[in-house]
This record gives C-alpha cells, structure tokens and sequence, in this order.
C-alpha cells in the first residue's frame, strides 16, 4: 500500500456485503470500486466545507443537507468506476445525485475509504497481507 498518493493515482477498492446481526437481514451488497484517494489537502479543504455549511443548521435545516451533498459531490469526483446497481440491477451512472441515494452505511464506508480513515475489506478468498509481527519473524 502506497502512503504518497501521487497525480493520477488510484486505487481498487471493495466494500464486502453487510448484514444486519439482529435479524440477518442484509443493510447493503458488496461494492467494487476504482478511486483516485483523498490527500490530506482534499480531507482539510471537504472538512471545512462541511463546517461552514452546517454553521446554521439548528435554525435552518436545509445546512445539513447541503453539507450532505458537499460530501456526495466529494466522493462522486473521486471515483472512477463503481459496481454499483439500481434494484433492477441496471448500472448505476457514478454521479453526487446517485451517493446522494446509496444506502447511507455503504456511502459511510465508501467516503471513509476515499478520505484514508478506513480500509478496504478483503475480498472473498484474499489472503491478508502478512501482520508486521510475521514479518518480523522472517
């Protein structure tokens, strides 16, 4: 994994199915997706965006909305392909107005990828990188 994200960088990511422990029931399907990630310049700049628009947003409740497309828009410019599909299973076109529609903890985890805070999940049948300690081992 590269820690320098240089011009024109991107990276395959993968979101893994995720079901609702209670009941089983499944919050959203796996997720492919290709993406250039955030730098820290990108996570600073969307941060402060996101504070200006929801300033106001005890009296005015349309701040947070705003706010919400800010970081739909955020991560609707970072990626450049996605599996995602409609309930027809029809591709969905990678756009704000489509994150504006995801599953609202799938679109958590896709924007926490982008911005860096979180990992991508293992796709089924991938080996996990060897930990630090097993390396040490060698």
């Amino acid at each position: 994994m590269c820690s320098y994200v240089p011009d024109g960088y991107t990276r395959d990511g993968y979101i893994a199915p995720s079901v609702h422990e209670a009941d089983a029931e499944s919050l959203h399907g796996e997720l492919d997706f290709t993406y250039r990630p955030a730098t820290r310049l990108d996570v600073v700049k969307i941060d402060a965006e996101i504070r200006i628009a929801v300033r106001n947003q005890d009296f005015d409740p349309l701040c947070a909305v705003r706010a919400e497309q800010l970081a739909c828009k955020f991560v609707a410019d970072r990626v450049i392909a996605w599996s995602l599909r409609d309930q027809g299973e029809s591709p969905v076109r990678v756009s704000a107005e489509a994150c504006e529609r995801m599953q609202p903890f799938l679109f958590s985890r896709l924007y926490n990828i982008i911005r860096g805070v979180q990992a991508n999940d293992l796709r089924p049948n991938q080996v996990p990188p060897p930990s630090e300690d097993d390396q040490l081992k060698n």
